[in-house]
């Protein structure tokens, strides 16, 4: 098992370290503010285009990433962005068949499928990591540094919490105002009421249930980096409940 943050990055290649520079780049790039349930629930033209287009086979649920995952690599591939010209072409290759994988499994509903993997890899010895192994420990990364915004000086993770839902409020108005085009549970998830999202109950669940978890299995490869963000893990915790409680008492 690695437990040293600098022979982390030393076990990969300079261009599987690339793919994942590239990834984080680039896996929100286009993202327009609604969630993939959306994109699936009004038929958007990102689910037609991404989801349900030619060569796509069955309707997918990752709208967003796919869309993410394309749009980056379609960016690549023209002359005046290609800054990987000068690769040989099947390292090239590699690099964006990483950068599709890694971007693909940012969604959050690949979750704990990512974290199994992730850590299944992180418990072999880096001699024995087979390609697979590599790239669900680069995707593991690039998925933590997705949803770690807890990991943040509070300030900062709180400001980004609450954009966040804001734009979730944002989304649950636009599913309203669509109403009367949805039926059964598409209806019934549009009329949900406002009120029932608890922006620090549901900060204190995400990050007890999905982010402290992650931390520990992060560790496993970069115990310095883990060791950073637990005190911003443990803070944000502390004062989100404070913050639950001044709100349950008025």
């Amino acid at each position: 098992m690695m437990q040293v943050d600098a022979g982390l990055f030393s076990s990969f290649c300079d261009w599987e370290l690339l793919s994942l520079v590239i990834s984080c780049a680039g896996h929100d790039v286009g993202h327009q503010g609604v969630t993939n349930a959306y994109h699936a629930l009004l038929k958007t033209d990102w689910y037609i285009l991404y989801a349900t287009g030619e060569n796509k086979g069955e309707s997918v649920d990752s709208v967003n990433e796919l869309a993410h995952a394309e749009i980056t690599l379609s960016l690549l591939r023209q002359d005046r962005f290609d800054f990987l010209h000068m690769m040989e072409a099947e390292k090239k290759e590699k690099v964006l068949e990483y950068v599709e994988m890694m971007i693909l499994r940012t969604d959050i509903t690949w979750h704990e499928d990512v974290c199994e993997r992730f850590v299944r890899a992180c418990r072999k010895s880096s001699d024995a990591w087979a390609e697979e192994d590599r790239v669900q420990i680069l995707s593991g990364l690039l998925h933590f540094a997705d949803v770690s915004n807890p990991g943040r000086p509070w300030k900062l993770s709180k400001r980004w919490a609450e954009l966040l839902h804001e734009e979730t409020l944002r989304e649950r108005e636009k599913l309203a105002a669509q109403g009367a085009a949805l039926s059964g549970t598409e209806a019934s998830l549009a009329e949900q009421p406002h009120a029932s999202l608890s922006l620090a109950c549901s900060q204190i669940e995400f990050i007890k249930s999905t982010i402290l978890p992650f931390c520990d299995q992060v560790s496993l490869v970069s115990p310095k980096f883990a060791q950073m963000i637990r005190p911003h893990l443990d803070e944000s915790v502390e004062a989100w409940t404070c913050l639950a409680s001044l709100q349950g008492k008025s």
